[in-house]
């Protein structure tokens, strides 16, 4: 920046902006409700103050000179670190790291983490030259590479600066982006620090090219160092945690390993937060680390040099600021002091801590309280203190980049602005004051102690008034509050249920008045009185009588007690009472009523993004530093946002260049219009056209090229006439901007001509000019335009062809965008083949029943009938035909003739508005008048906005391809690039410069994430502004929302690993292999050169099978190696179920079988492609397929999309590594290597994009509800529908299953041969559920649906019923048991399943009652069950699909993942609401405490639905470690259930609700909302507090049936069995899981017995509690050759001599006297 930013006057001009946006769609009229609204809604619910976060400064550490004079650093550092001022925390390191020791650093972003590694192997290479990789510096993202070889590059240039020679240290990157002579060069001189990303990595281990620079790793590498140690989670974070065991295996030093993270959670002291770090730092690295070796920030307070202010020096300041122009004024000064002690410091009493965010009014509120000044001129001080801090700090950025000093900026702070999408208002049922107005998402509120049932709100968008919304549950005869946007109804249930709205006030309508305005096709005339028709009764308004305690009657008559009177409006009503709307059928609520506030969040994302743009404008930003940062969770809706942003944009341009043009013209003719508004844009060639440079094109190319944007523009202007109604994007008719003429009307219906119509409409008392002005009006609207140059599809067809040759990407429209008009016919025809379509004037039309109502004011029925119409309408049309019209004939189905017309184009006139809003009496009719006002918002935007090329956005996913991300990011730091919507892929590491403000869509997933966003902004130590969007729709964004400080501040928890999954360990096992064996045909990453491709079947060539047959020379190497690798978890695999002395030696002699069997998943799509290929071709070889027809067209393109996909299968675009079929990846996704974070046995979706084939990858679990059958993909700027299944043969041999229902098991295919349920052991008849016709979820296909537009708001996503159940392997009692105790009652059992086996049932579309999807077995298309239905019964005219090419499948997918089984036992006296209401209190818990996104933990009720239990899951990829730590780590449970009581808010007295949306509810659990009641649970969770933790196996019962069981097997006799057995009863440790089991093989039977347990006893423990009688010689020397013998079986023992401490026994084994409850 080369000015200083005024954050408060940036912020102030952004939300100024935001809040009128936000107001212009709603006017209220609920004088209550709005003052509400005034005086705290809007306020506290939808955009709070913004929060103020400090970055303070670090303490001081010791100079490098003293480190050199110390001995510390070599002394050639000290050209590296000249001008250097280290910190506390870097000098620690670096203490550390110089001695050879290990270190990991825990601070906040910008501290200079990565200073403390590069210092370490700087000094190493100075100190002792040598060659090869020094240091291995391994980055999650290469961003991060590419950031950190900049910052190298910057010591190498201070040190040639200082020493006048060279840097003697060398580097490089190798991440797969650089040039292959780049990587060439590194492999033959390797550089004495590589910096990687682990993939990568792994490839060097396993690549034969990579040799040569794997040996120098091998051989020379001293350090291994991590960055963002704490984003390693999951199934990644243990792949890696492997991948370091394999190098550390390798290498011939021992390594220093070092590692850097943001601040994690793991205690209250120091202490306890190092040793949390360094625990998970030793299951990492596989090294010992201690507290010690953990270094955390210490920061400063830089003003704490001068004495704390007095009050009289801050009561100056506050009323008399003075502005200073060095920081040492500044920080001296007495404001300054205050403020970095008071707030942005908190001291511990031994050290400095940072201070919470604040608001400025807490600030200003804190000031005020110690200076006793008024808060108003505190806050006005404190706004000059900020603003002269961002003034000293750009004085220091501009000395840092002029000297190329580091001088540290002072207290940079930025403001954190939370956002809600919408105010969430609720209301009771009372009238008057005493109604209740909410804005906390409540479902109940008391008064007096009695609850009452609260009601969202919405409001009529034309009226204002409100409308509560309500399902009427005839069950209790109830009120049931639900949201806006549920309106779903189990199938078969709406008898007893109906969703719609409750207008409260009884006044509202009065149908015996109003019932005379409505057309007379609703109502009926009895006995002089008109009613509604009953047929159409249920689409309007209907009396109700309720009271306030939710109960309702229809019966006005029936007894209620306090009733109330009001309309209840059902769901899809037609006509609104309190406007007098009336509406189609279709029309949707969102159209009708509106939320306060915003509804849609892309377009408030997109508003924000301009306003922001906007500010930046006005207040001087230079071009390059206008640009905002946006990120989102998801990829996908990171590309419908960008996508939407550009239409937006896009389409506010264009009529912005309208407006302009019309204050020019005044009028504009359609031959005109593209000219004028081009003029108006006055855009450069460059912008717009297909070129490379504008400065050498010729004048015929020029003329070309703006030929081509006149026309589009033509395309695009006409097109937005139509009356497509856009509630966030309202055109320029509803802002009062424009309106339409028609050439020469009035001339023409002055013409005598159109005496007889006139005469008619006169008769009929209606005004004739009015009905024609209709006719023309409906055209328009309906786009049916006529213009032979433009809207036919021969001028379409063509115009393309020149879009596509002079138009650039962000102008030309996709191929299928422009389409010709459509015709309007009074009785439609058949339309012959390219001549288009037609849409009804029928009688039955909008326009037909307008018409037939103006002309039946006279008559009896209120319309004309259907024949008067249709005579009259052609009678008109055949005069407009010619003079407004043109037309042809089409044939009917009868044979009979008719015409189809369109509207003239060259009659459209285009007139600047009046300011008013046309009446719309056709599309809008209303049976009263009511002024509609402009949108004053958008009628500002209209006629202020210039908005020029660069403001457009673009999508930065991990689904676009790396180069053209690189480029992007490139445009974005330029300033080219207005708007960037990313998924993390820009969190970590891109230093944008000069960012002044990041927008998040969604509260990120935790603290961590948000830091690195957020740290995107403000670099040059300048104030930057953050704001977050919170969806209402959100549990979590709620939660932040309401908790804004626990995100900004908060901490990250430390990572999980679970490093004994036997597929981890069998992938890296894989991966040994192919490092020291190598695998032939594989390393130039082609799938098909392994197998013979001659062969049907595609097998391995003989070849490679000889390769590893002749392989067992390798064996003993490759073992002892393995075992070296696993050596720190050799006692834990021991002690696993899996893993025996054997595994490895298994593994290596079936790698063969195993490596065949990952490539059969190729192996089908490559014969799917090659059958489609074949079947193509028969009907494009097939002469009487005649080239024009419907079969060869898509045999044609059938054909070409199987060329691109096969290959895509044979990596045929040049074999770089990030294909998604190069070898490595392949193999890797398949689970036979490493798989890091590419999705494991992924579901692909291809898409067929112009010239090339692009894919995308999600994970099972994921995919079945992404990709299910006609569900749509956001991609690149557009949709595409999942139209196609990758099948062949296998689609006709479906599985089948049938499920436990008492225990929610599953048993597939030969598995359903059982009687009993292998979970509960009872027997299964009359408990089991069948299912068929099951398909495995295969690969799919996409197709281009169309171009993402603004109309979007939410990806549409078809809602699909998904069932889950399990299945596990193994014995069930052996598994672990979780007990918690309430004195000898089970409360709470749950068994910990590791790698359960879940299986995804995807039984129908949501909305349909026909289960499963039809899907075409030939061509694999999906179609609709009504399609099946035509094709069965001969309907489907034309179709040579037979019925049995289509079947009925229900699709399903199987993942493996640690899961615990809860049940809650009927102690606990939980029913069906209980349980769910403590589902989903443990899942929020479980997300608090273990800080996982809310995706990556599942919950699901299982088992008997009526009293269902519980089963909890990880959803994400591979193991988080969740799950095994509610086993493993003590207390854990305790802490999950005090957060279920914190989430559900008992300690809250003044709140009484049963559940709102800052706890319990989410828009995700709407079904259940009627249930869902903390007071359910709070007893059950009182006890679960207080219970006893228990944990054993399940066959061992609980702790006392154990200890009952172990007290009849011991030797009664021995006094010392029972004194050891009581002993760790009573301290509560764990038992011995057997008494006097004697040893197979041995004559030999000890006291007790320890099965091998993971994390405990490695091996079988026997234990002998030896007394007095074994003081004997005799008996001793028996003793020891009987524990010999233990040994010599690889068993263990423990002897307890009567006379040992006990205490100190179980001290010395704790891993095996654990403490179990």
């Amino acid at each position: 920046m080369s000015q200083t930013i005024n954050i408060f006057d940036f912020h102030t001009s952004v939300m100024d902006r935001y809040k009128l946006f936000s107001k212009s769609f709603l006017s209220i009229d609920d004088q209550q409700i709005q003052k509400a609204l005034q005086n705290e809604g809007h306020l506290k619910t939808m955009w709070p103050d913004p929060l103020i976060q400090f970055n303070p400064s670090y303490e001081q550490g010791a100079s490098t000179e003293k480190l050199i004079t110390e001995g510390v650093l070599t002394s050639g550092m000290a050209h590296v670190f000249k001008n250097f001022s280290l910190h506390k925390h870097q000098e620690e390191a670096l203490r550390l790291g110089t001695k050879g020791k290990g270190f990991i650093v825990t601070s906040g972003t910008g501290s200079g983490k990565s200073l403390t590694f590069l210092g370490t192997i700087f000094n190493e290479v100075l100190k002792n030259p040598s060659t090869g990789v020094i240091g291995l510096i391994v980055y999650p993202m290469n961003a991060l590479i590419n950031s950190q070889t900049v910052e190298i590059q910057k010591h190498a240039q201070r040190y040639r600066d200082s020493a006048g020679h060279d840097f003697p240290v060398t580097f490089g990157q190798f991440t797969g982006q650089e040039k292959e002579d780049v990587r060439d060069g590194m492999r033959a001189n390797p550089p004495h620090i590589l910096l990687t990303n682990y993939m990568m990595l792994e490839l060097m281990l396993t690549r034969s090219r990579d040799k040569q620079i794997r040996e120098a790793i091998f051989k020379n590498l001293q350090f291994l160092a991590f960055d963002e140690l704490h984003t390693f989670r999951g199934r990644q974070g243990a792949d890696v945690a492997m991948l370091i065991r394999r190098i550390k295996a390798e290498c011939t030093n021992e390594i220093v390993c070092i590692g850097t993270s943001a601040t994690m959670t793991g205690g209250v002291t120091a202490l306890e937060r190092k040793t949390k770090v360094a625990d998970v730092a030793t299951t990492f690295f596989g090294n010992s680390f201690t507290a010690e070796q953990v270094i955390e920030e210490s920061l400063c307070a830089l003003s704490a040099q001068f004495s704390d202010p007095l009050k009289s020096e801050l009561v100056n300041a506050v009323e008399s600021f003075q502005l200073v122009k060095t920081s040492s004024e500044l920080i001296k000064s007495p404001l300054f002091k205050w403020l970095e002690r008071s707030i942005a410091l908190v001291f511990d009493g031994s050290s400095w801590q940072r201070g919470k965010s604040k608001t400025l009014e807490d600030i200003g509120s804190k000031l005020s309280e110690d200076t006793g000044c008024s808060k108003r001129s505190c806050i006005e001080s404190l706004r000059n203190l900020f603003t002269n801090i961002s003034v000293i700090n750009e004085t220091i950025s501009e000395l840092n980049d002029t000297n190329g000093s580091r001088i540290p900026f002072i207290l940079p702070f930025k403001f954190h602005q939370f956002l809600a999408q919408s105010a969430s208002v609720s209301v009771s049922l009372h009238r008057g004051e005493e109604r209740i107005i909410d804005f906390e998402g409540m479902l109940t509120k008391a008064i007096d102690q009695v609850q009452y049932p609260l009601y969202p709100v919405v409001f009529n968008r034309t009226s204002g008034k409100p409308f509560l919304c309500v399902r009427k549950n005839y069950l209790g005869n109830t009120l049931d509050a639900r949201d806006f946007n549920d309106s779903w109804i189990e199938d078969g249930d709406d008898k007893k249920f109906q969703c719609g709205y409750i207008i409260p006030d009884e006044n509202a309508w009065n149908p015996e008045e109003d019932l005379w305005n409505l057309p007379s096709e609703y109502v009926k005339e009895e006995a002089g009185c008109l009613t509604l028709d009953k047929k159409k009764k249920y689409l309007f308004p209907s009396p109700i009588q309720y009271n306030t305690a939710g109960q309702f009657l229809d019966d006005l008559d029936a007894p209620l007690s306090n009733a109330l009177r009001g309309w209840y409006v059902p769901i899809g009503f037609i006509y609104d009472p309190t406007s007098g709307d009336l509406w189609n059928w279709q029309t949707s609520e969102y159209r009708k009523l509106s939320r306060v506030g915003l509804e849609g969040r892309s377009t408030t994302t997109t508003v924000l993004s301009l306003s922001i743009l906007e500010a930046m404008g006005k207040l001087g930003f230079p071009v390059k530093d206008t640009k905002v940062l946006s990120f989102s969770d998801n990829r996908q809706d990171s590309s419908l946002q960008s996508g939407h942003f550009n239409d937006f944009v896009s389409t506010v341009r264009l009529r912005s260049a309208l407006v302009r043009a019309l204050k020019e013209n005044k009028e504009i003719s359609f031959f005109d219009i593209d000219t004028k508004v081009f003029n108006a844009l006055n855009m450069n060639i460059s912008d717009y056209a297909r070129i490379q440079s504008d400065s050498s094109l010729m004048e015929s190319r020029t003329r070309a090229i703006q030929s081509s944007m006149k026309d589009l523009l033509k395309y695009r202007i006409t097109s937005d006439l139509g009356n497509a109604w856009r509630v966030n994007l309202p055109g320029l008719e509803s802002c009062g901007l424009l309106k339409i003429r028609y050439k020469d009307f009035n001339e023409i219906t002055t013409d005598p001509v159109w005496n007889k119509i006139r005469e008619k409409c006169t008769s009929y008392g209606a005004d004739f000019g009015d009905i024609i002005f209709s006719i023309l009006e409906t055209f328009r609207k309906l786009l049916a335009i006529d213009s032979p140059a433009f809207f036919t599809d021969e001028a379409i067809k063509r115009k393309m062809e020149e879009f596509n040759s002079n138009l650039n990407s962000d102008w030309c429209p996709e191929d299928k965008e422009l389409k010709a008009p459509c015709w309007l016919m009074i009785k439609k025809g058949e339309f012959p083949y390219g001549k288009g379509y037609s849409q009804s004037i029928g009688p039955m039309s909008r326009l037909g029943v307008f018409i037939r109502r103006e002309l039946g004011r006279n008559s009896k029925d209120g319309k004309i009938g259907t024949q008067q119409y249709c005579d009259f309408m052609e009678e008109v049309l055949k005069l407009m035909d010619d003079n407004w019209l043109t037309s042809f004939e089409v044939k009917t189905k009868t044979g009979k003739s008719e015409r189809a017309y369109r509207l003239k184009a060259d009659l459209l006139i285009w007139n600047a508005g009046d300011g008013t809003v046309p009446n719309d009496s056709v599309f809008r009719p209303r049976t009263r008048s009511y002024e509609v006002l402009p949108n004053e918002f958008f009628k500002n935007l209209y006629e202020n906005s210039f908005f020029d090329q660069r403001i457009k956005s673009k999508e930065h996913t991990g689904q676009i391809d790396k180069d053209v991300r690189k480029t992007l990011e490139e445009n974005f730091r330029s300033g080219n690039l207005a708007a960037l919507f990313c998924s993390p892929t820009m969190e970590l590491g891109i230093d944008i410069a000069d960012l002044s403000v990041v927008h998040m869509r969604n509260v990120p997933p935790n603290p961590a994430n948000y830091a690195q966003r957020s740290g995107r902004a403000g670099r040059s130590g300048q104030p930057a502004l953050v704001f977050t969007s919170c969806s209402r729709q959100s549990a979590h964004d709620t939660h932040f929302f309401n908790d804004r400080d626990g995100m900004v501040s908060g901490q990250v928890t430390a990572p999980r690993l679970d490093l004994l999954n036997e597929d981890l360990l069998r992938s890296h096992f894989n991966a040994l292999y192919a490092s020291m064996v190598h695998i032939q045909g594989i390393e130039d990453g082609k799938i098909d050169n392994v197998l013979d491709m001659e062969d049907p079947d595609l097998p391995l060539k003989e070849e490679v099978k000889a390769a590893f047959t002749n392989s067992g020379q390798y064996e003993e190497s490759v073992i002892l190696k393995w075992n070296k690798v696993v050596a720190d978890l050799s006692s834990a695999l021991a002690a696993s179920s899996w893993y025996t002395n054997d595994w490895a030696a298994g593994n290596y002699r079936g790698i063969q079988e195993t490596f065949n069997r990952s490539l059969n998943r190729w192996r089908i799509l490559y014969k799917q492609h090659r059958k489609q290929i074949d079947t193509a071709r028969r009907i494009l070889d097939n002469s009487s397929i005649k080239l024009s027809s419907a079969e060869h067209k898509e045999a044609k393109r059938n054909e070409y999309l199987a060329f691109k996909l096969r290959d895509l299968l044979l990596n045929q675009r040049g074999g770089e590594s990030f294909s998604e079929f190069y070898s490595f990846r392949y193999l890797a996704s398949e689970g036979f290597l490493p798989g890091y974070n590419f999705t494991r046995l992924p579901i692909r979706l291809f898409l067929d994009v112009h010239d090339t084939t692009e894919t995308l990858s999600r994970d099972r679990v994921l995919a079945i509800r992404e990709m299910g059958p006609e569900n749509m993909i956001y991609h690149a700027g557009s949709k595409y529908k999942v139209a196609r299944a990758q099948i062949q043969e296998t689609a006709n041999e479906c599985d089948q299953a049938t499920v436990c229902t008492q225990s929610g098991y599953i048993l597939l295919n030969n598995e359903q041969s059982r009687n009993t349920d292998p979970w509960t052991g009872s027997s299964l008849e009359g408990n089991t559920r069948t299912i068929t016709d099951l398909l495995e979820l295969p690969d799919a296909i996409g197709e281009k649906s169309e171009h993402i537009t603004c109309d979007e708001e939410e990806r549409q996503r078809l809602g699909y019923q998904i069932d889950t159940w399990f299945r596990c392997t193994g014995d069930v009692s052996k598994l672990d048991e979780i007990r918690l105790m309430g004195g000898d009652d089970i409360l709470l059992k749950m068994k910990y399943i590791p790698s359960a086996e879940l299986v995804y049932v995807n039984m129908k579309w949501r909305v349909n009652k026909d289960e499963g999807f039809v899907l075409n077995r030939v061509s694999g298309h999906w179609k609709s069950h009504g399609y099946r239905e035509e094709v069965l019964s001969g309907k489907g005219k034309g179709s040579k699909v037979k019925p049995e090419d289509l079947k009925v499948v229900k699709l399903y997918t199987k993942d493996t993942a640690d899961a615990l089984y809860i049940e809650p036992l009927r102690v606990l006296e939980l029913d069906y609401a209980g349980r769910v209401t403590l589902q989903y209190a443990l899942k929020t818990a479980c997300e608090r405490v273990f800080q996982v996104e809310s995706s990556e933990i599942g919950i699901t009720p299982i088992g008997n639905p009526d009293s269902p239990n519980l089963l909890m899951f990880e959803s994400s990829e591979g193991s988080l470690g969740v799950m095994a730590a509610m086993v493993r780590e003590n207390n854990i449970w305790k802490k999950v259930i005090d957060e279920a009581w914190r989430v559900c808010r008992f300690d809250e007295e003044d709140y009484v609700e049963k559940a709102s949306y800052k706890d319990l509810l989410s828009y995700y659990n709407q079904p259940d909302h009627p249930v869902i009641d903390r007071f359910l649970i709070k007893d059950t969770l009182e006890r679960l507090r207080s219970a006893q933790v228990e944990v054993g196996r399940a066959e061992s019962g609980t702790y006392e049936e154990q200890y009952e069981r172990l007290l009849t097997q011991y030797d009664t006799s021995s006094a010392v069995e029972k004194k050891f057995l009581d002993y760790l009863y009573k301290k509560g440790l764990r038992l011995p899981d057997d008494a006097q089991k004697r040893i197979e093989g041995l004559f030999c039977q000890p006291d007790f017995y320890y099965e091998p347990k993971s994390g405990q006893n490695s091996l079988p423990l026997h234990v002998f509690c030896d007394g007095s009688p074994h003081d004997r010689s005799e008996i001793q020397k028996k003793d020891t050759q009987q524990r010999e013998a233990i040994l010599d079986m690889g068993h263990e023992y423990l002897v307890y001599y009567y006379t040992d401490s006990l205490d100190e026994l179980t001290a010395k084994r704790s891993d095996v006297f654990r403490k179990v409850r």
